[in-house]
């Protein structure tokens, strides 16, 4: 019913399920969801992840899942949320914050992501979905593109620390999906 969903805020603390922090952003509430969350990244995942590459995007999806969670939590503890649309909205975030430090090159897309923000939130408020995770994941990523470095130098200087933190996601995210399939229920 509810398998992979972060629930509700006591089942993350009390229980100790952390893993539905991250393991929420695996699942969706049907197949409309998925689809149009699917779209989404097929928008906007590949201008991304051209920028960054594949460690740095795992990473911005990651942490953005977990900034989509945080606020969600904080807004409404007792809502069940699931999707990948906190993370779909962190990676918007980024774009837009990223694009716009490149200058008039960049503000295009930037202003592309303006528009599937603005599209996804009233979608958001049409249909109840999770607008504090949205917002969340946007924040999260607009911060993460404020100071990601532009030059090949200064990226060049954080190749090692992403690959680490691409591989420290992925055995997180693993080990959730995991205890997940392990513990599909509270206690």
């Amino acid at each position: 019913m509810y398998f992979g969903a972060q629930r509700w805020n006591p089942e993350v603390l009390l229980f100790h399920q952390w893993w539905r922090c991250l393991t929420y952003a695996y699942t969706h509430g049907g197949l409309i969801h998925l689809a149009f969350n699917m779209v989404v990244l097929y928008q906007v995942g590949p201008l991304v992840e051209d920028q960054i590459g594949p460690a740095r995007f795992f990473v911005l999806y990651t942490f953005t899942a977990l900034t989509a969670t945080l606020l969600g939590l904080a807004w409404h503890p007792l809502v069940p949320v699931v999707g990948a649309s906190g993370s779909l909205f962190g990676l918007i975030g980024f774009a837009a914050a990223y694009f716009h430090r490149l200058g008039p090159r960049g503000h295009g897309v930037r202003n592309f992501m303006f528009q599937w923000a603005a599209i996804a939130f009233i979608f958001g408020l049409i249909m109840g979905a999770d607008n504090a995770g949205h917002l969340g994941g946007a924040l999260g990523g607009a911060a993460f593109g404020l100071i990601l470095p532009l030059t090949g130098r200064g990226r060049n200087a954080l190749t090692g620390l992403f690959s680490g933190l691409a591989m420290l996601a992925a055995a997180v995210t693993l080990a959730s999906l995991l205890l997940q399939i392990a513990f599909p229920f509270p206690h």
